[in-house]
């Protein structure tokens, strides 16, 4: 039987305080981890490195920088030439210097001026992540991918061993800037999950269902788990974008503990 085998990575918040030294102490840990599960597997290899964000700690382009160092060290000890996929978390954002005004802002357009949100806000949201989309342009990527409208928002297709896997990222840090930001206060508009199969040029449109239909498999990727998002986005989500049959798993970070669900259809 043919198989893609993914490694899924979250939350390693390069950067802070502690983070590198404690890396160093399981590093070789992770590496046997993995080498053990491979060899169990039926690909006997890493296909797709996938990061449901929090790659570093506070957004800098420094800290970004020793991410990549670090990814190398993994890809040689791993011996992995595969493309890496990955959405950004809250502590991948370039927070703004004045955000107590603006995000006030953002946050009171978004609870009231959500149909016009994110034609609004998109470009200013998007330059936040600036310094991730550095670093996104640095990695090797599969070469089928279609772009939203901010960083962090993409349809990948990933071809290999006879197989076509299907990855959708969403970028639901975007209005993460607060910390004291909590469960059920993030949002997910149509128009930000649109905006990927909305192309700008010739090659034209395509419906997201059209897209997932057309791959064997389709995995989802965020940072947030579903709990983070407020009852609207949270029943759009699962109306238009976690379609029962379409998504094969949800993938998320943030909770820093292991947590797995599944349904059978």
């Amino acid at each position: 039987m043919n198989a893609i085998c993914v490694l899924h990575l979250s939350d390693l918040h390069w950067g802070q305080e502690g983070v590198c030294t404690h890396w160093e102490s399981f590093e070789d840990l992770f590496v046997d981890s993995v080498k053990a599960a491979l060899q169990s597997s039926k690909s006997q290899k890493v296909d797709l490195i996938l990061f449901t964000g929090d790659l570093v700690f506070s957004g800098t382009s420094t800290q970004y920088a020793e991410l990549d160092k670090k990814i190398e060290q993994l890809r040689g000890k791993l011996d992995l030439t595969c493309p890496i996929l990955a959405v950004p978390g809250n502590h991948d954002m370039s927070r703004p210097d004045n955000k107590a005004q603006i995000t006030e802002a953002v946050l009171k357009d978004f609870r009231s001026e959500r149909s016009k949100f994110w034609s609004n806000y998109s470009v200013t949201l998007g330059g936040w992540f600036k310094n991730y989309d550095t670093w996104w342009k640095r990695q090797k990527h599969p070469s089928k991918i279609l772009y939203g409208d901010i960083p962090g928002d993409f349809a990948a297709t990933v071809e290999m061993n006879g197989l076509k896997l299907g990855v959708i990222g969403l970028n639901t840090a975007h209005l993460h800037f607060k910390d004291s930001l909590t469960e059920g206060q993030l949002g997910l508009t149509s128009p930000q999950y649109h905006s990927i199969f909305t192309q700008k040029d010739a090659s034209g449109n395509i419906t997201p269902r059209e897209w997932c239909r057309s791959h064997d498999a389709v995995i989802l990727a965020t940072h947030h788990p579903l709990n983070w998002l407020d009852a609207d986005s949270k029943a759009f989500f699962l109306r238009d974008v976690h379609r029962s049959g379409e998504i094969l798993f949800h993938a998320f970070g943030h909770m820093h503990i292991p947590l797995s669900s599944g349904e059978s259809y």
